[in-house]
């Protein structure tokens, strides 16, 4: 999926448009196999943008996050929580997506 999600830049991701995150199925094992392959491979994208709020359950974005940062690429992380990885060089942490966005934009 390639769209701006109303923040004014690209983002390419699958993953909202798996089918299981509509319909609350669980999928098979060869579907969760081919979701993580995209999942893995979109996440080595130049740019990733996690957005984690408070109270949120991450899953996947960690996932991703790890991928990113393997790939030595630039993680922009939105989140409140203190997690050793924000630290490293290529994570820029912000307060807020707008932030996150702009920086990203700027970045471009």
């Amino acid at each position: 999926m390639l769209g701006a999600f109303g923040f004014g830049v690209p983002i390419d991701a699958s993953w909202p448009d798996a089918d299981f995150n509509h319909t609350g199925g669980e999928p098979t094992s060869d579907q969760w196999r081919r979701h993580w392959t995209r999942c893995v491979d979109e996440a080595a994208a130049d740019i990733m943008l996690m957005f984690a709020q408070k109270g949120e359950r991450q899953m996947g974005a960690l996932i991703e996050a790890g991928e990113c940062l393997g790939a030595g690429k630039r993680l922009y992380l939105v989140t409140p929580h203190a997690w050793s990885f924000q630290h490293p060089p290529r994570v820029r942490n912000f307060k807020t997506i707008g932030q996150a966005v702009a920086a990203i934009a700027a970045a471009a």
